[in-house]
């Protein structure tokens, strides 16, 4: 294992394959937001591992979301679904794992599935200038709004023109901006929909301890 990836995990589980892993730890640390999230892990007690999974149902799980916490592991269904779009994707849930403890990603699985959308949604209107078109033609989705099948895009892009003044930095969000995004997340995600899930129910997001410490990270 390369010395970023034995800062987060005890064991290699990928074989060989490791090697393409770091090379994904290695992209990732290059985007200042998720820079943020590795300085962070790495003061804190290691994963257990990264591993394949080959019965897995989906093709990328942080297992501590429903696992003890001496035994939690990153695991990607096959070589294929071990890319950097879902390393962002699972490392930020690794993050919230450490910041808030397996309780509140197990009882408000929604809410923890939006605070990562929004994140990876500024992450990459900062990575692409503050042009949703360059990002939506990079093939980032903005999953909070599903770009082309909602009518929030207008109101979404302008509000993360705002906050990362037109993609120059990281802002963070108020709490009534969480909880307005977190309702119309519940509006339109096929997966966590506002017809199952309460976007009222008390949260303390962890977004904004990350989105402030990323200026002191990079610079």
């Amino acid at each position: 294992m390369s010395d970023k990836t034995a800062a987060l995990f005890k064991k290699n589980g990928l074989g060989d394959d490791i090697k393409k892993f770091n090379e994904l730890m290695d992209e990732l640390v290059r985007d200042c937001a998720y820079k943020a999230i590795f300085e962070y892990l790495k003061t804190k007690t290691p994963f257990e591992e990264v591993k394949y999974d080959p019965n897995m149902g989906e093709g990328t799980q942080f297992a501590g979301a429903s696992a003890a916490a001496n035994n939690s592991s990153l695991k990607f269904k096959d070589k294929e679904s071990m890319n950097i779009e879902s390393l962002r994707h699972e490392i930020f849930h690794m993050y919230q794992y450490r910041y808030f403890g397996v309780s509140n990603l197990t009882q408000n699985r929604h809410m923890v599935e939006f605070e990562e959308r929004i994140y990876e949604d500024i992450a990459a209107f900062v990575r692409y200038g503050g042009n949703e078109e360059v990002a939506l033609e990079s093939g980032h989705a903005f999953y909070c709004i599903y770009p082309g099948l909602s009518t929030y895009e207008k109101e979404y892009y302008a509000f993360l023109k705002k906050i990362t003044i037109n993609g120059a930095k990281y802002g963070t969000l108020t709490k009534e901006e969480f909880y307005h995004w977190a309702n119309i997340f519940g509006k339109t995600s096929r997966t966590y929909p506002e017809t199952s899930y309460d976007y009222a129910v008390p949260y303390e997001p962890s977004i904004n301890d990350l989105l402030q410490s990323i200026e002191q990270v990079c610079n």
